[in-house]
């Protein structure tokens, strides 16, 4: 099991994949590439797991 499979489940990614928007059209040449939406939660749900367990006395 991955990093992105660990902190977002197949079961949160169904739930969490239907209200982010579509991805908007990318100009030739402009702006950085977007990461995976998946990832992108992922990153979200470890953060939150690490300072629900660190801010714990």
């Amino acid at each position: 099991m991955g990093d992105v499979e660990k902190y977002c489940p197949e079961s949160l990614w169904s739930l969490v994949q239907p209200l982010l928007p579509a991805y908007p059209e990318r100009h030739r040449g402009g702006g950085r590439r977007r990461i995976d939406d998946r990832v992108a939660v992922a990153a979200i749900g470890y953060v939150r797991l690490n300072l629900l367990t660190s801010n714990n006395p």
